[in-house]
């Protein structure tokens, strides 16, 4: 297995293993979890593993604009489905939407921003890259649901699919734009 990948592996296996301990024996307000514990777990050991091959993230090389563009547009498409799929209203408040921002940027700076080159460099294909880093953000919602609403397999796997494909979409969007505005956008209109 080429190194990049068996990075991102161990890596992965890390935060899922952390972040399932952190969410089953501290229940903390989601604000906190999210403002101060999930950009130390998700965010710190990528930045060493960075640091120690030398590598420099490139979060924000393609044009802002364009980005900008193409989040928004996926954003309000992916929210849309959502909203029509769950009957679900847009309720907005200022903690709602800072909450979302904040989890969107460390979500998406983690997954599409940090992991997912080092997948591509392994797998060196854009697709495959994008599902298998789709397919570890929507394992990591896990915890979060057994632990912290109580649910099982039949919301576990809903939820799972649609994690999936905002995963996915961002990925492709990431590796497309070169961008992590765009990524960002995305996520953060779909959490509102």
């Amino acid at each position: 297995m080429e190194r990049n990948l068996r990075i991102s592996i161990v890596y992965f296996l890390y935060l899922f293993s952390t972040w399932s301990f952190f969410r089953y024996f501290f229940r903390l307000p989601e604000l906190v979890d999210e403002l101060w514990f999930k950009p130390v777990i998700f965010l710190v050991p990528l930045f060493f593993i960075y640091l120690g091959r030398g590598d420099k993230p490139k979060f924000w090389e393609g044009n802002v604009f364009y980005g900008m563009a193409i989040g928004l547009f996926a954003g309000v498409v992916l929210r849309s489905i959502i909203m029509i799929v769950s009957k679900h209203t847009l309720e907005l408040s200022i903690e709602k939407t800072m909450t979302a921002i904040l989890i969107s940027t460390v979500e998406q700076m983690t997954f599409a921003g940090l992991v997912l080159p080092l997948v591509n460099r392994g797998l060196k294909d854009g697709t495959n890259s994008s599902l298998l880093v789709a397919v570890m953000y929507g394992l990591i919602h896990i915890p979060f649901l057994w632990f912290e609403k109580g649910v099982w397999m039949d919301v576990v796997v809903g939820a799972l699919l649609i994690n999936f494909c905002i995963s996915f979409v961002a990925n492709k969007s990431y590796l497309n734009t070169k961008n992590l505005i765009c990524p960002i956008l995305i996520e953060c209109l779909i959490l509102l």
